[in-house]
């Protein structure tokens, strides 16, 4: 363990025994409640612990947002030479048909091999 962690460790453990014994003290030193005691303590340090770090990680500044990207450029297929042209999305909607699938690309045999 660092020696950081370690001192904040050793720290809130005395805390801890602080109030716990402050705590069986105002309750009249019952005996066997020690336990009880100790989590309780415990817990209330805790919740006093969370309720600091949210307040001051509230009054932090807030970062600044970034500026959105400039949009990029989408490229755009040439159509290919002799190629019937297709409808688009947007003329599709107007004629109620569907645009047609793209075709399935060709496969080319390999030489030399043969099939076994």
């Amino acid at each position: 363990m660092s020696n950081k962690l370690q001192q904040m460790t050793e720290n809130m453990q005395s805390r801890i025994n602080e109030l716990a014994y402050l705590m069986w003290e105002s309750a009249g030193r019952q005996q066997g409640m020690a336990m009880d005691y100790w989590l309780k303590a415990e817990q209330e340090i805790l919740t006093t612990l969370q309720a600091a770090t949210s307040h001051v990680l509230s009054n932090q500044p807030k970062a600044q947002p970034k500026p959105p990207a400039a949009a990029k450029a989408v490229a755009v297929e040439a159509p290919r030479a002799g190629a019937e042209p297709r409808q688009s999305a947007v003329e599709s909607s107007k004629t109620g048909s569907a645009p047609e699938p793209a075709s399935p690309p060709r496969k080319t045999p390999v030489r030399g091999k043969s099939k076994a």
